[in-house]
């Protein structure tokens, strides 16, 4: 989010900062998800695999089981458990509540 001027507990701030991490995002079906982006990297690491997506500014990487089918080049699509996501101050990086 970059609003000009935004509120979020009292404070007016710049720019908000989405924060996920890798293991708190999912992959969605097709009736279910967030959002969807291309993949451009993957990681395996025996029993995880990371995949890098494009994300708008800097690449969004994401958990998934180390026995995925998923390869470069292939659209996923993405949920993201909501309960697990942080907003942050873009000025000083503190968590925003």
């Amino acid at each position: 989010m970059s609003d000009p001027e935004t509120r979020v507990s009292g404070f007016q701030i710049a720019e908000i900062i989405f924060g996920i991490r890798p293991e708190d995002m999912h992959l969605g079906s097709d009736n279910d998800y967030h959002w969807q982006s291309k993949v451009f990297v993957t990681e395996k690491l025996g029993s995880s695999t990371f995949i890098y997506l494009e994300g708008e500014k800097e690449p969004i990487v994401m958990e998934v089981a180390g026995d995925t089918a998923i390869k470069v080049g292939d659209i996923v699509k993405v949920k993201l458990d909501l309960e697990k996501t942080h907003l942050f101050n873009s000025q000083n990086l503190s968590i925003l509540e």
